[in-house]
């Protein structure tokens, strides 16, 4: 007799020194909420004699997750075992840990920043078993948005012209022998805005970023000697240039930059999630190269 193989999403704690533990849904995981629409905070006003307010924008707010799990050792010493384990992963001087789900099909998303936020309550509803525990505890990303990891970089640059490489997270890079002036398409197919990373490797004047589709630019009046790596994260909460040796750059970008902002739109803010990404530089040698490095994040899985 054939035995079907059960499936399901399997949600996945990751700490900074590499912890893990797998929770395989509705096995091992029985309840989960909080992974679709997080909290928001809508902005208003209201003038004198004004009905109603007058909305001014939408933030996001950080996203709880529910989790209602499923514990059962081989006898209660183990079943305690587990409970611990679990605290472990959680233990606040380890700082944050990455919340992941991984689906049948594929593909993967993950909750940045994430700390435990509250529970561990202990429960034996429903459970006949004496080895068996039911364990509800609260996380809370502080980043409240889905970042979905490409699966297969190597994969995908096949399917590109020759020039492009795919390291991480679908960087784009260029060759040129003097002078760097290329605009690319770069698609953010998720439904949420991101920060991107822009990396100029040296010898390089002048280099310059920018996204026509948000009128948006990062310039650096700097010049970037062969072998030196220069990298502008416009993550929020980072917002580094820094070089390969770890110095500050930040003082060289223009004054006209955008670095609290630079972002790529999503579609249909970007028709079809299509960004134009212009670069330029001077002077290049045979290495001078950018290339620009993002996630596609989602609002909810």
């Amino acid at each position: 007799m054939r035995v079907r193989q059960q499936k399901g999403e399997t949600f996945r704690i990751i700490t900074a020194c590499d912890g893990k533990t797998w929770l395989t849904w509705p096995t091992a995981l029985t309840e989960i909420s909080g992974l679709a629409m997080p909290r928001l905070e809508h902005r208003t006003s209201r003038s004198p004699f004004q009905h109603g307010e007058t909305l001014l924008g939408t933030i996001l707010r950080p996203r709880m997750v529910q989790i209602v799990m499923h514990l059962r050792g081989c006898d209660r010493p183990q079943m305690w075992a587990l409970r611990t384990q679990m605290l472990e992963l959680m233990n606040p001087l380890l700082g944050a840990f990455k919340f992941q789900i991984l689906f049948d099909d594929g593909n993967i998303f993950e909750l940045w920043n994430v700390v435990f936020d509250a529970g561990f309550t202990a429960s034996t509803i429903g459970q006949v078993q004496p080895e068996t525990q039911s364990l509800a505890f609260r996380l809370i990303a502080y980043d409240p948005v889905w970042y979905s990891p490409p699966q297969s970089a190597e994969a995908s640059s096949a399917e590109l012209e020759p020039w492009l490489v795919f390291p991480m997270a679908f960087p784009i890079m260029f060759d040129v022998a003097d002078a760097l002036s290329e605009i690319i398409n770069v698609i953010n197919s998720g439904n949420w805005i991101s920060h991107p990373t822009i990396i100029f490797n040296g010898p390089m004047e002048g280099p310059t970023v920018e996204n026509l589709t948000t009128d948006e630019k990062l310039e650096l009046n700097y010049a970037i000697a062969a072998g030196e790596v220069v990298t502008i994260d416009t993550t929020p909460g980072v917002k580094t240039v820094t070089n390969n040796s770890g110095d500050n750059l930040l003082g060289y970008l223009s004054s006209d930059s955008d670095l609290g902002t630079f972002h790529l739109d999503p579609a249909p803010l970007a028709p079809l999630g299509v960004n134009q990404i212009y670069f330029t530089g001077i002077n290049l040698g045979g290495t001078g190269q950018a290339r620009i490095e993002w996630y596609n994040r989602y609002l909810g899985v």
